[in-house]
Order: C-alpha cells, then structure tokens, then sequence
C-alpha cells in the first residue's frame, strides 16, 4: 500500500490556541489524531480566526489577544512567513491560487482603520523590517490585499458594511489573470496580479444598486460574471451575467420579488447559476424567519427558471455537486424536508425522501454526499453514493456545528463545538459511508471553537469509489445500512383491525421514502410549475397556492366551493334519476307496443302512484320538480288506459 500523497491533518482553534493535528492509522488499523511536529504547528499557537489558501499548503492566522495581529504560516514547515501587527482584521479570504489574501477589518471611529507595522520573513529565516508608514505607503482603506509570500501590501478599499453572503467582495478568475469588485453602479476590472492599479477598467451597468457578483470558476475566457441587484423602490429583484468585457448587453437576467439578499452559486462548468434568495421578513406570516426562494440561470441565456420544490417551504440548502455531471442537491420544506437531486435544467432525478435535515455536504470529488441535520436538529447523517443514487450507510452525531470531508473524501468530521455547546466539546471521525464513529477526541480541558480538514489541491487525491465487500459477506457489518428493527406494536381499539392506520402509513412512507423521478416530470406536489415554465414577477405560478390571503378569506372560499360541489352533486343525482325514469318509461311503452295487458297494468300502476302523490300534496308536503311533473301526466294517463280497456 502507498503512502498518501499529502499528509490528512485538522486544525483545530481551541481556548489553548491554533494548532495541527495528523489523521494517522492506530494499531487497531482505524484513524486516530496525533499532534502533528512541532515545527508544524503540533504545538498551540494563539489564534482567532483561521483561513487556509486553496491547496492547504498556507494558512492565515488572526489574534486579538495579547496584541492584534496577523500571521501567515507555512503548514509544512511551521515557518511565519510573515507578520502584521495591530489590525483589528474581521474577515480573510486568499485568492484562487494563493497568491494574494484579503483581509477586511472594521473602520475606526474616524473613518480609517488603524496603521500596522509589518515584518515580512523569508524562507531562508533571514527578516527584514518596515515601518508603518512604508508598509502602508500610499495604501489606505479597509479591505486590503496582501501578497501571501512575503506580506507586501499591495492594494487597498474602503468597505463600510460586511455582509457574508457577499463576501470576499474582490473576486480573482480562477487562473488570477483579472480582479473584479463591484460598487453600485460600475464594474472595476483589474490586472490579476497588479489588484492595486491606479487606473482599472470600469464599466456601467444598467439600474444601478449592483449589491455583489460572483466570477464564474471555469479557468479559460470568456469569463463571465453574475451580479445581483437587490429589490428597491417597488422594482423587483434581478440577477444578470455579463462577459467581460462587454457590460453593455446582459447575456442572460432573470427578476424576481422578495430577494434582499442571494447566494450566487456558479455550477463547476460555468454553464449555470443556482440563485438562493432571502428576505428577513415573510409578508404571508408563513413563517418568523423570512421566506425564501430558488433560480436557475443558465450563462447563454436561452434558459431560466424557478426551481421545482417538491414541498412547500424554506429552503435549507443548496449546492452543486463539485465535479462530475452538473447536478444540484436541494433541501426544501417545513421539517421533515424533502431531499431532491435536480439535473442542470433543473428537472428532479432523484428523490431521497423527507427527514429532519438541513444541510448538504459533497466530498471534494463529489462522488459522495451527507444529508445532515445539524445545529438545532439532531445531528441525523444520511450518506450517498451520488452515482449509484445508492443510501451507504446512516449515523448521528449529536449537538454537532461544525463539519467536513477530509481532502481525500474517505473521512467525514463533524464537531461540537462553543458557543453553541461549552461542554462535551469533541471531533468524530466518520467513514465515508457512515461507518463510525472511527475515532472521538474530546476536549475536556479546552473549549474548541473550530475544527476544518486540511485542504489539497485537485488531483493530489485519487477519486476512489466505494470498497466492495469482503467475499462471502454480504456487507461490512460497520458500514451497511442498519436493518430496521422490529416495529413496537401499536395500540389498537377494541373492534379495530388496523387497515385504515395501515394504509395511512404505507402512503406516508411511499411519499417520504427515495425514489427516481422521470426527468421534467417533477416529484411530489411542487409549488411551482414544470421546468422551464415562464415564470412572471409577482403573479403566482399555474397551481401554485397564494400564501398571502387571510384566514378568513380561505375559510370563506372554502366555503363557496364545498356549497358548490354540494349544488353540483344534487343537479347530478337529479339528472340521474329524471334519466333512469325516461329509460323506464321508454322501456315499458316497448313492453305495451308489444303486450297491451302488461301496458295496462303499468298505466295503472302509475295512476296509483299519482294518486298516492296527490294525497301527499294535500297532506302538506312539497314535491320536487319529477313528481310535479309525474302528476301532469294523469291525463294521458287516463286517456291511454280508457283505450286500452276497449
């Protein structure tokens, strides 16, 4: 057996600080954690906010406590590459190759964040120093870009508000050849490795109040960039993509209401954006947490639409899956959540059924996948063979927040970590097909605070699919999904047989259980329309129910309609029996034509049957409209039996 390619470490931030740990083989042959060497971060450093560059091979560190300061450190060797002092740095993000790290730090009471002094250390361990004035020559602002090789400060912006979703507001194309950032009316467009030009490209977009863009991830021109524009003034909300470098014309836009805010998410083709919105506040009363909704934009244009839920509801979470054919997993609906794999069109593939989850985790091949409810649910896992559409293995891992692949997709962490949780603090190894936990370190003495593989670059790890099992079993006892066990008996009234809760139960669970959907057929009862269905702003889509009308209002129209069905019913049982009379009367004239004494006896049988009414009538009760009109038939009656009996 080959060693890995690139050692698989966590890092884990704890009250005692920032350090490394080493995922190694124990000797009972499952994962344990070991420190890693010392001069590799094995020892805690402090530390308050961590951010590794792509390939893992550097990560940032931010302390506030006993002075302010940033650090970037080789993760190989444990070397400081180099140093910042007395920044009050909120937020990091490194670029997609690791060249440049932004930084965002809050503005000071004057407008201007505070000066640092910077001490940058070479490889070879010699140093050189800078004074504050020379480090930030000319520079100001409070989003900064940093060289991560040696601390060079070499761009900086003046941003007021942080809003996560948006950020990091600088985006690099994937192969760092070109910088955007967005202000609310331009788009500036900078050299890749030169973010600090005096002079960018700025080009206008229409309407104005541009709030954030995402750059698409495919390497190679065109690139193209989709920016969002919340709802202001009565108009609705819209994204729209551009190729650079022409902003004039949007290659495609899609408008929408109730979208304060929106996560951009580009498909790892670049072909497509999955468009997740949000408003804080739900006009229906529906729910206390807003409302929420989900697009799909493809680049060219030539498609767009709402995509299918198939159950109404917040939506949880949405991701593409990161490599392999362009699909997206969607949790959507009041708990339990309905689970749906979609295609690039947006048509469901796949249903995996409802339960208590909320979030969506790919490893990094995205050959697998965990449907999880963690946070505030019980930390329930599901795991799946994406390509197989195959349920692996189930688990749970309670009080858990934090989560995540290790860089070879064979290990699933999660972690409880505080403030949502101050004791039982602890790491769980789990098997990529839920087989676990492999291995629990517990911080008894320590607070963890954050706890994140390693990450590698692509290709370092070989996509490696599911371990058969071993011959003769049917399945790895520690991996297979687990059988379900007997069912408790149910209480059952006296006299019951318990079909109709049978039946009830096989319905719920044929809803709720996974299953293929025919593509551009749907799965369950969506709240939209069909894939690809023009969807207008502000008018509810075909079948869609108005969750903006009053209790009373739907209790009335219920009314109307049970009232109308009701009135229906009747004129059709009336039709019905008028029609069964005049087949009789019919049939019996045939019998007469044929028989004049059977004609006799049935006229005078009708004629009793009309002397019968008439006594009813004068007994007071009222005659519906076929017994008036069996009474206007008295004197044909008696005509045709006087001719009869001649």
């Amino acid at each position: 057996m080959t060693a890995p390619p690139q050692a698989v470490k966590i890092l884990l931030r704890s009250k005692a600080g920032v350090h490394l740990q080493e995922l190694t083989t124990g000797e009972n042959g499952l994962p344990v954690l070991t420190p890693a060497p010392d001069e590799a971060l094995g020892k805690p450093v402090p530390g308050d906010l961590t951010e590794f560059c792509g390939d893992g091979s550097a990560v940032a560190i931010v302390t506030s406590t006993p002075t302010k300061s940033l650090r970037v450190v080789d993760v190989e060797t444990g070397n400081v590459r180099w140093t910042v002092e007395g920044r009050n740095i909120q937020a990091l993000s490194f670029s997609p190759q690791g060249t440049f790290l932004l930084t965002w730090e809050r503005l000071a009471s004057g407008g201007a964040p505070q000066p640092g002094s910077s001490t940058a250390t070479s490889q070879s361990g010699s140093t050189a120093h800078t004074t504050p004035e020379t480090a930030t020559a000319g520079i100001k602002g409070n989003l900064l870009v940093w060289r991560s090789e040696n601390g060079v400060l070499v761009a900086g912006f003046t941003q007021k508000t942080f809003r996560k979703p948006e950020w990091p507001t600088l985006q690099w194309t994937p192969d760092e050849s070109l910088c955007f950032r967005a202000t609310a009316t331009d788009v500036h467009v900078y050299p890749g490795q030169e973010p600090g030009t005096a002079s960018p490209e700025k080009f206008a977009v229409s309407g104005g109040g541009m709030a954030s863009l995402r750059v698409s991830p495919n390497a190679s021109p065109p690139h193209r960039v989709a920016c969002f524009f919340p709802e202001a003034k009565g108009k609705p909300a819209s994204v729209r993509i551009y190729q650079y470098p022409h902003f004039g014309v949007a290659l495609a836009s899609k408008s929408f209401f109730k979208a304060q805010e929106a996560h951009l998410r580009w498909s790892p083709n670049g072909l497509a954006v999955l468009i997740h919105t949000h408003t804080d506040v739900d006009t229906s009363g529906v729910s206390y947490y807003g409302s929420t909704g989900l697009y799909l934009l493809h680049a060219d244009g030539k498609y767009e639409v709402t995509v299918p839920l198939p159950k109404e509801g917040p939506i949880s979470d949405a991701k593409w899956a990161p490599a392999g054919p362009a699909q997206f997993i969607v949790l959507a609906g009041r708990m339990p959540a309905a689970a749906t794999l979609y295609n690039i069109k947006a048509e469901p593939i796949f249903e995996f059924g409802q339960a208590h989850r909320n979030t969506v985790s790919f490893s990094p091949h995205g050959r697998f996948v965990v449907l999880a409810g963690f946070g505030n649910l019980a930390g329930e896992m599901d795991f799946w063979d994406r390509n197989k559409q195959k349920l692996m293995g189930r688990n749970t891992s309670h009080c858990s927040v934090g989560y995540g692949w290790s860089p070879c997709g064979r290990y699933f962490m999660t972690a409880t970590l505080a403030p949502r949780m101050n004791v039982d603090n602890a790491v769980k190894l789990f098997k990529y097909n839920g087989a676990g936990p492999l291995h629990k370190a517990e911080f008894e003495d320590a607070t963890l605070f954050d706890a994140s593989f390693r990450p590698a670059a692509g290709g370092v790890f070989p996509d490696r699919p599911a371990t058969p099992p071993r011959k003769g079993m049917e399945g790895d006892s520690s991996t297979t999904v687990p059988p379900p066990s007997k069912p408790k008996t149910a209480y059952r009234p006296p006299g019951s047989t318990g079909a109709l809760a049978a039946l009830i139960r096989a319905e719920r669970d044929a809803l709720s259980g996974p299953k293929k959907v025919a593509a551009g057929k749907g799965g369950g009862n969506s709240a939209y329309g069909a894939p690809g269905q023009p969807y207008i702003p502000g008018l509810a889509p075909a079948g869609a129910t108005t969750n903006g009308e009053s209790k009373n209002t739907a209790r009335n129209k219920a009314r109307k309609e049970k009232k109308k069905a009701a009135e229906q019913a009747l004129r059709a049982q009336a039709e019905a029996e008028a029609e069964r009379i005049r087949k009789e009367q019919a049939a019996a004239a045939l019998v007469a034509a044929e028989d004049p004494v059977k004609r006799r006896k049935a006229v005078q049988k009708k004629l009793k049957q009309i002397e019968e009414l008439k006594a009813r009538a004068m007994g007071g009760e009222k005659l519906n409209d076929d017994q008036q009109n069996k009474l206007a038939t008295e004197a044909s009656l008696v005509e045709e039996l006087a001719k009869l009996e001649v």
